[in-house]
């Protein structure tokens, strides 16, 4: 499993630009496939952390957490995926703005680095009980204040969190995040979301499976909004996927 972590931190390397990939078609004279030893992966992370412009770190709020030890703390399969999805939320950002909703957001650590990057208007859409945990993790690694929950006022909060009873309190904005969840809760509450990002939004960046009768690109509110697709860098028989919505301004 630690070997794992470790190659799943050399292909964010690869992804940001901060490694060059390696090269099977007979090789290279540029040494890429090195090693994954201890000294690589702090390389890699300060390397990864002068592509995206904010120190990577790892915190680890919770005892017991499982991953690999590096000099910036515990390193998870998670955390290390977090990275990748708020620097692509930074640089979609520049087109298309920085109000962000996600929508299923696990325990926040996409939002995390995504404040840690400057994506400072970012509301989560997820379950009640997803939404307790989630002010648990980012209110502990967060500055006091960055933090507002479902009935709060937004006073200077960084990340606000909301039930998805509450979706339609979202006021317009930019990008719509879905990272695995989409195509898993089934048509209807798939539709719902994909109306609320044609009518309120500007970008929907999904990663999802495929793997279920239902796929994103068959939400009927998509149609004839897609601008991209390719696979994901980390998980097989996963796909990115933009929806752009024409009417939508950027400010």
């Amino acid at each position: 499993m630690a070997e794992n972590l470790r190659a799943t931190i050399i292909v964010l390397a690869e992804a940001t630009g901060a490694k060059r990939p390696w090269n099977p078609e007979g090789g290279a004279k540029f040494p890429h496939k090195e090693k994954p030893d201890a000294d690589l992966i702090e390389n890699l992370l300060k390397a990864i952390s002068s592509i995206i412009g904010v120190e990577v770190d790892f915190p680890n709020p919770f005892p017991t957490e499982f991953g690999i030890i590096t000099s910036r703390g515990i390193a998870s399969h998670r955390s290390i995926q977090a990275i990748y999805q708020a620097w692509r939320l930074k640089t979609l950002s520049v087109d298309h703005g920085k109000r962000i909703v996600e929508v299923g957001a696990g325990l926040g650590r996409t939002a995390y680095y995504a404040c840690k990057m400057g994506l400072t208007e970012y509301t989560i859409i997820d379950l009640p009980f997803t939404n307790i945990s989630q002010a648990n993790f980012l209110g502990r690694v967060l500055p006091p204040g960055f933090v507002s929950l479902f009935g709060e006022e937004v006073q200077g909060a960084t990340v606000r969190i909301l039930p998805w009873t509450a979706i339609e309190e979202v006021e317009e904005f930019d990008i719509l995040a879905n990272v695995d969840s989409l195509t898993e809760i089934g048509k209807e509450t798939s539709t719902r979301y994909a109306h609320f990002f044609a009518k309120k939004g500007r970008l929907l960046w999904s990663v999802n499976h495929e793997a279920n009768h239902e796929t994103v690109a068959m939400l009927e509110p998509l149609k004839g909004l897609s601008i991209g697709r390719f696979p994901y860098w980390f998980r097989t028989g996963y796909v990115e996927e933009l929806y752009l919505t024409p009417r939508r301004p950027k400010y």
